[in-house]
Parts: structure tokens; C-alpha cells; sequence
């Protein structure tokens, strides 16, 4: 019983940390981050009363569980929340039925953390949908015309979300209110379950209707004050620009992204002269929050597109109506990363394995070696992880220099050789560094253990403050 009580207060309390740091760094939420808090004192408390009997029944050594692997891992924000409110309720209820004394404690923490869980998640929706939109990048805008069945055109859409598109807009010219709305239920529930964003295009009162993530207008549509009253300030809201001036608008009336096109002629939009590759140059230079070009863009010439300042791209019949709509989405995410990713390479280095673990480096210029920790990093912004290599010892991996990759950043953790742009370093065992791929030459792994690498893909930069360590993720101790 001991063990067992042992095992859900520890794992209680660790939830209960990942909690606080969403609510504190993510939220802003101070009552939510007392109420947490408060929790975690008591369950400190509780174990602090039996510690000794608690610790003498521990053995992690032969706890069988510990070789069970989560086959799940996350990635956002969303889904690190429900994972760790969900196991708090759980381990509550687990010690209210194996240390019956505290039952009542443990019913009214656990009742405490119901309520709790409603207020965070409507206050972490408000903030989730527009911190994700910094990272999506192939936007995908449907058109059914060709389509001889809703299924066909269905199998379509899922073959895109399947392929990485990540944001998905609703837009049927042709098609009656009712029609749109028994569609976009069927969609929406295809970008659930893609971890997609579901717009709905120029009707309000249908994003509303379908609880859509959002809406885009058009410029002759309702404008963004008068639709985020309607949907809410969680809703994304985005724009269609075709001029300086108009992207301007978009910014000051309060659109989270907008749409920059037609960049080519297109026959979605007849009649409408294209903007050019000039006005994708001038947005990428003017224009801060997410721009996506869009118009007449094909596999042949988005590559000419992105080397005009596009990082993110909307399609519309280049990947909908493909022979293979997941392949055309894959094509078109390879070029648009290939903008903005090259990393370090291992030809000999076994397969990357993703983590349970987002990380955001500090705002650095140099090197800084900080005292060795298990990182478990939440990132607040842009940054969500991209992978971890293990290299196996001997192993010597070499950089490659490309400038779009300049300002990702890895952390390195083990032992380790490092040749730096103006020396060479060796990392021990008791130390792990944040460092600039655009400093590294080369990584040499010489020694008997494995050495462990994050890499980071480019994010907001945050203080050393905002890195949070856990004890149990990875690593030494």
C-alpha cells in the first residue's frame, strides 16, 4: 500500500509542476497558479507526514512499470495540459481508495481540480489556437467542384491532412448554407483528428455554428472587430490582402494572420489581377504577424515564391485535386522546410526518436555552460521540438552550413568534443550547453557513453528562467 501511495503522490505533485508552468508562463493565470500551488503544498505535506515509511517501501529498481514505454508523445501545448490535469484526477482517485484516512483530502483536491481544469482550458483555448499559428505553414483551401461524391472529396481532404497539411479552410462558392455547414461538421471532425486548424471561409455565422477554429474574410466581408464579437477572442481571424495598404489594415484591425495573393493568376479568382512575387517580398519584410501566399501556386513554382520571403503557403487545386493529395502535400512541405531546415547530419547515426519534450533555448551569444539537469522545456511561442539523435559512441557528425538554418540551436548533453568556430570544447558529463548550430564545425562522441542532442527549431528566445527542469524525464542524475 505504501508503495503504491508512494508512487501516485510523486507522480501528483510532478503533474501538478507541469500544470503551474502553463498556468504561470502560458496564462498569466495567478489565481490558477496559487489554486495549483496550493494543491501541490498539500500533497507535499502529506507525504512529508510518512516520508520515511514512504521512501522505505519504494523500489524503482524492480517497479516493472518503469520498462513500460508510453507509446504516445506530445508535442503542444494542448495536449501536454489534458495529459497532466487528467493524470492528477487520476492519481487523487487512486490515494482517496488506498490511504482511506485522507479520502475526504483527496475527493475535495480532486473535485477542486475538476473546476480547475474548465478554467484553464477555456482561458488556454483563447491563447492555444493563435500561439499555434506561428508554426503552421501549408495552408490548404478546399474546392469540391470536381469532386463526384462528398466521400470522394473527403477521402481528398484526409489524404491532404495526412500529408501535413496543418490549416484547413473551408471554402465552397458554389454550395447552399446547409450544404456547407453538413460538409464542414465532417471536416472538422478530419482536422481533429490531423491536430489541424479548421477556418471557415467569409461565413461568421457558419464558423460559429460549426465552432470552427476561425473564419477568413475577404475584403468586402464582415470586418475582424464585428467577427471576432461574434466568434470570440479566441477565434483566428485572417484576411485576404492584395496590397500594402490592406496588409496594413489587417495588422491594425486586429486580423491574426493574412493571406497575400493572388501571387499568379488563378482561376479561382477570375477576373482578379495577380499581385506578383513583389508583394510577397514587401509583406515577408513589413509585416509581422503570419502571411500565407496564396494564388495559381504549384510544385513548379512555390520553390520562386519562398525565395521571395514566403514561409508559409495556401494551395488550393495543386494538392486537392493531385492524383494523391497526401503526396502533394509531402512535396510541398519538403520545399517549404527545405527553406528553413538543415541540420546536423549522422549518416551512421541509428533512427531519430521524437520525446516528450518542447524545447526553447535562452537568448544567448555565446556559449553558457549551465549545471547538468533533466530539461523537460515548455515552449511559450514559435518553438516546439523538432527531435532528439543519440550518438552512439565513436560517432563524429559534421554540420552543415546553410544559412537558413543559422539560428536553430541544439542542446547537448553527455560527454562530448566540440569544435567551435574559434576553439574546441569538452563537454563532461556533469554539464550540458546550449549552443548555436552556426557555431558548431564538427561533434566528435569519442568516449563510452551516448551523447544526447535536442535540436531546436527556431522559436521565441527565452530567458533561463523559463527553462523547467523535471527528475525523471531523461538523463543522469
Amino acid at each position: 500500500m505504501k508503495r503504491i501511495i508512494d508512487a501516485n503522490l510523486n507522480r501528483g505533485t510532478e503533474a501538478l509542476r507541469v500544470l503551474e508552468e502553463i498556468s504561470r508562463f502560458l496564462l498569466d493565470d495567478r489565481e490558477s497558479s496559487q489554486t495549483l500551488k496550493l494543491i501541490r503544498h498539500e500533497l507535499n505535506a502529506l507525504q512529508e507526514h510518512d516520508y520515511d515509511a514512504l521512501l522505505s517501501a519504494r523500489d524503482t529498481e524492480n517497479d516493472i512499470g518503469t520498462t513500460i514505454k508510453n507509446p504516445d508523445f506530445r508535442t503542444d501545448i494542448e495536449n501536454i495540459f489534458k495529459a497532466n490535469i487528467k493524470r492528477l484526477q487520476q492519481v487523487l482517485r487512486v490515494l482517496a481508495e488506498y490511504a482511506p484516512e485522507h479520502a475526504s483530502t483527496f475527493e475535495n483536491l480532486r473535485y477542486k481540480s475538476y473546476t480547475l481544469e474548465k478554467i484553464m482550458w477555456d482561458k488556454l483555448k483563447e491563447k492555444y489556437n493563435k500561439l499555434i499559428l506561428g508554426n503552421k505553414k501549408l495552408y490548404l483551401v478546399t474546392n469540391s467542384d470536381k469532386f463526384d461524391s462528398d466521400d470522394a472529396f473527403l477521402d481528398a481532404v484526409a489524404s491532404a491532412l495526412k500529408g501535413g497539411v496543418d490549416i484547413l479552410q473551408l471554402r465552397e462558392k458554389n454550395m447552399p448554407a446547409n450544404r456547407i455547414i453538413e460538409l464542414g461538421k465532417k471536416i472538422k471532425l478530419l482536422c481533429a483528428e490531423y491536430n489541424a486548424t479548421f477556418i471557415v471561409n467569409d461565413r461568421v455565422d457558419i464558423a460559429a455554428i460549426l465552432e470552427a477554429d476561425g473564419v477568413h474574410l475577404g475584403q468586402d466581408d464582415m470586418d475582424v472587430a464585428s467577427a471576432r464579437k461574434i466568434l470570440g477572442n479566441n477565434a483566428i481571424i485572417g484576411v485576404s490582402t492584395h496590397a500594402p495598404e490592406q496588409a496594413q489594415k489587417a495588422v491594425q484591425d486586429g486580423a491574426d494572420y493574412i493571406g497575400m495573393g493572388p501571387v499568379f493568376t488563378t482561376p479561382t479568382k477570375p477576373g482578379r489581377k495577380s499581385v506578383g512575387l513583389e508583394y510577397v517580398e514587401w509583406v515577408s519584410k513589413n509585416i509581422d504577424i503570419p502571411a500565407f501566399a496564396i494564388g495559381g501556386i504549384d510544385l513548379d513554382n512555390v520553390s520562386e515564391v519562398i525565395q521571395h520571403g514566403a514561409k508559409r503557403i495556401a494551395v488550393v487545386r495543386a494538392i486537392i485535386n493531385a492524383s494523391s493529395p497526401e503526396n502533394a502535400a509531402q512535396q510541398f512541405l519538403d520545399k517549404i522546410e527545405n527553406k528553413s531546415g538543415a541540420s546536423l547530419t549522422n549518416d551512421t547515426a541509428p533512427a531519430t526518436t521524437q520525446e516528450e519534450v518542447v524545447v526553447v533555448t535562452p537568448e544567448l551569444n555565446k556559449p553558457v555552460v549551465r549545471p547538468w539537469g533533466y530539461y523537460t522545456v515548455i515552449a511559450y511561442g514559435k518553438g516546439f521540438l523538432t527531435k532528439i539523435i543519440h550518438v552512439n559512441p565513436g560517432q563524429k557528425l559534421s554540420v552543415q552550413s546553410h544559412n537558413h538554418r543559422s539560428e536553430h540551436w541544439v542542446v547537448l548533453t553527455g560527454m562530448a568534443k566540440v569544435s567551435l568556430e574559434s576553439k574546441e570544447m569538452i563537454l563532461s558529463p556533469e554539464h550540458s550547453i546550449d549552443i548555436p548550430v552556426k557555431a558548431i564545425h564538427s561533434l566528435e562522441n569519442p568516449y563510452d557513453e551516448d551523447l544526447e542532442i535536442i535540436e531546436v527549431q527556431k522559436g521565441d528566445l527565452l530567458s533561463e528562467d523559463d527553462i523547467i527542469r523535471y527528475a525523471d524525464i531523461y538523463g543522469r542524475a
